[in-house]
């Protein structure tokens, strides 16, 4: 009897060795091919995000913090996008705005062209050109240097196969971004020259292919802060992964640009005086499977829209005089949010707009901008991206604010919602639709009134290519 149950006990134990070498064998299995699509996926995302990590980098570098340490020697390149489309607005033409747009036709048009001239001279040493072309059409400001355009043809009696008396088109490079950064490490660097202001998610991402919605928030289009400053300014980004700490410091000479009420005065690119205009940023960033950024940004100073006065006749005697002096501040915050496919923005800015001293010599357009004025603007803007067969699609829809107090205007609030998609026909073929619904106010005793006649439809279409 003994002998029987040794014999069962010996079974017993091999039958269960046996189960669980096969259960260890399943299990190591299965590990195995956890694992090992596991390691499938990380290479597919992480080659996905060195990809647009690289494309984004070698298409922009918006705030300049790459850094040259590991560069022997000097490197050129050449890189930009092409944007062009057609829009058409639709709008009554008793409306208060009818007149101040650009056209009430459905138009074609070459939106933006941009090019970088991107120059590493050495370890730590940064240079970067940023120009925009554009054609001449019109009288209107065309940028950093608020250059004032009065016709879009010119006679070229030299220019072969134009004849005597022919027309060209004639065009002009608009400076936007002019630098020289040398950068310490990470966490030190310094910009001298024409920058981009640091001021939230618009201005800094900047460029057509970075920006998810194709139409600018009101408070940017209306350049309620300086969106280009002339100076010098230190950078850096400090690292605790996965979290990001970027601030920039500045000094400058003050507004070279807008604001959209003295849109035509030319500011000019040098000082006055000796009062600047300081401003700063900082953002906290946090890469991983969710992205997440916030900043806080703020400015304050003098403008000067540059003049000279006759001291004395005999003898000849001049003296710097500013035709308009603009003292202003104005803070912003921005929150960025990226949950898989799901992008949410949202950015707010504030100003506040003195005049110490009125000038007699006035522009044109001086009395639009009310005395001791303030303005602000938000936006929301929430997308969602996918894949159609070959193409990426993202649908996004915005709301727009602006309390914009004009003094010829009876329009103060405007509301702005809006759709619209992106698809990416290729790696760098973009097309940009969007639909806009513009709404304004006159705000009578604190009550807003809607003025019905002065809404206005707007559709645009961008084609939009990197190189």
């Amino acid at each position: 009897m003994s002998v029987g149950l040794l014999k069962w006990a010996c079974a017993a134990a091999a039958l269960l060795g046996s189960v669980a070498a096969q259960a260890e064998t399943a299990t190591v299995a299965v590990s195995r091919d956890a694992l090992a699509k596991l390691a499938e996926e990380q290479a597919r995302l992480r080659a996905q995000l060195e990809a647009l990590q690289e494309a984004q980098d070698a298409l922009l570098d918006p705030e300049g913090l790459a850094l040259a340490e590991d560069v022997e020697g000097p490197t050129l390149r050449f890189y930009g996008f092409l944007e062009t489309g057609t829009q058409r607005t639709f709008v009554k033409n008793d409306a208060f705005l009818y007149g101040i747009q650009q056209t009430p036709g459905w138009t074609f048009l070459l939106a933006n062209a941009h090019l970088y001239v991107d120059v590493t001279p050495g370890p730590r040493w940064r240079a970067l050109l940023e120009l925009r072309l554009v054609t001449q059409s019109g009288q209107y400001g065309i940028g950093a240097g608020g250059v004032a355009l009065v016709s879009s043809q010119q006679r070229a009696f030299n220019e072969p196969g134009v004849g005597v008396g022919g027309y060209i088109l004639t065009s002009a490079l608009v400076v936007e971004r002019a630098q020289v950064e040398w950068s310490a490490n990470d966490a030190f660097g310094l910009r001298l020259g024409l920058w981009l202001t640091p001021w939230g998610i618009w201005n800094v991402d900047h460029g057509s292919p970075t920006l998810i919605a194709l139409v600018q928030p009101y408070f940017q289009a209306f350049q309620m802060f300086p969106t280009h400053q002339v100076g010098i300014a230190a950078f850096g980004t400090f690292h605790w992964l996965p979290w990001s700490l970027r601030y920039h410091l500045a000094i400058s000479n003050g507004r070279i640009t807008g604001p959209a009420q003295l849109a035509s005065a030319n500011w000019g690119t040098y000082d006055l005086d000796d009062d600047k205009m300081v401003s700063g940023r900082v953002s906290l960033h946090r890469s991983g499977a969710s992205n997440f950024s916030a900043g806080l940004s703020a400015y304050y100073g003098d403008s000067e829209i540059p003049g000279r006065i006759v001291e004395s006749i005999d003898p000849v005697q001049l003296d710097y005089q500013a035709q308009l002096t603009l003292r202003e501040w104005g803070v912003g915050a921005d929150v960025s949010v990226d949950i898989d496919q799901l992008r949410l923005r949202a950015e707010a800015s504030y100003t506040q707009y003195r005049f110490p001293e009125q000038r007699p010599f006035l522009p044109r357009n001086a009395t639009l901008l009310h005395p001791d004025s303030a303005q602000w603007g938000a936006y929301f803007l929430a997308s969602y991206w996918t894949t159609l067969g070959t193409f990426r699609v993202e649908p996004y829809a915005t709301l727009d604010l602006v309390w914009w107090p004009v003094a010829l205007s009876p329009l103060e609030l405007g509301v702005l919602p809006s759709a619209g998609v992106n698809i990416d026909l290729a790696a760098s073929v973009r097309l940009k639709l969007q639909y806009g619904y513009q709404m304004y106010f006159d705000v009578t005793d604190g009550k807003p009134v809607r003025s019905a006649v002065d809404d206005v439809h707007h559709l645009s279409g961008r084609l939009v290519v990197s190189f």
